[in-house]
């Protein structure tokens, strides 16, 4: 799982996270979920 967060200019902040399933040593699935606002703290 990989979680990237971002800031716009106005102060917002979102977050995007990516869950990959991997078998044999290779990636078979991406979901990626992209997030609405991030709370503080």
């Amino acid at each position: 799982m990989s979680t990237s967060m971002s800031s716009a200019t106005t102060g917002e902040q979102h977050r995007n996270v990516e869950v990959m399933t991997v078998r044999d040593g290779r990636v078979t699935e991406t979901q990626v979920y992209f997030g609405g606002n991030f709370p503080q703290g």
